[in-house]
């Protein structure tokens, strides 16, 4: 395999992440719908307090065998900034999801809820007839 000179090198990488924020910008629009449609941000809200995975699932009404669904799409959430993950102090394989700015801003009874936005903005229907 030919080397790689450093300018080469971060080309590819440049490339390479220019890719990817492209795949995953459109994986998290597809898990912003899918949260704002269950009301996952105002389930949190109306918890009051950080809720669990089991919590969520079962306020949700999802099998349990498709729990790791829920909590995959919560995690890749949380770690774009949508929701916050709290570890338990007393057990650290107790997690739990509380709200952040972005996601409060997604609540129904908020005065300034996103919601309608993201429905707008990833629905094909809605947006081939601007086209």
């Amino acid at each position: 395999m030919a080397s790689m000179n450093n300018q080469e090198a971060i080309e590819l990488f440049e490339g390479q992440n220019l890719l990817y924020m492209q795949l995953y910008g459109s994986l998290t629009s597809m898990c912003l719908k899918w949260v704002v449609q269950l009301g996952i941000p105002d389930m949190i809200h109306n918890h009051v307090k950080p809720i669990t995975l089991p919590e969520l699932v079962s306020t949700l009404q999802i099998a349990a065998a498709k729990a790791c669904f829920v909590q995959r799409i919560m995690r890749f959430l949380a770690h774009n900034g949508i929701f916050d993950i709290h570890e338990s102090q007393e057990d650290h394989e107790l997690i739990t999801y509380a709200l952040t700015p972005a996601s409060k801003l997604l609540i129904n009874d908020s005065g300034h809820c996103l919601s309608p936005m993201v429905r707008l903005l990833t629905d094909p229907l809605l947006m081939s007839r601007f086209h």
